[in-house]
């Protein structure tokens, strides 16, 4: 792997040209190949994918109350309201 040394002129990259992709892992940054990324559309993925559309959209149609109670709840969990949401719908729905 490549590291990169940015100056005074380029301090920060990020991105792809041509098959390189600049990019940062804590705190540094680093330049890789472009991998193209797989789409299995497996049977099992594509179930997976719909449940999450599912949830995704029920919290938008939750009212405030409901969602400033996944809000607080999440905050004990360091989380927040969406991805505590998100998380035990995903969970719900595994084995509908």
């Amino acid at each position: 792997m490549a590291t990169v040394k940015f100056t005074s002129i380029i301090q920060h990259a990020s991105g792809q040209f041509g098959g390189i992709v600049f990019s940062h892992r804590k705190g540094k940054p680093y330049l890789k190949r472009y991998a193209k990324p797989r789409d299995p559309r497996t049977a099992a993925q594509v179930a997976a994918r719909e449940r999450f559309r599912e949830c995704a959209a029920k919290w938008r149609t939750l009212p405030p109350e409901e969602k400033a109670a996944w809000k607080a709840r999440a905050r004990r969990e360091n989380a927040t309201g969406y991805n505590l949401f998100m998380r035990e719908g995903m969970r719900d729905r595994a084995g509908a």
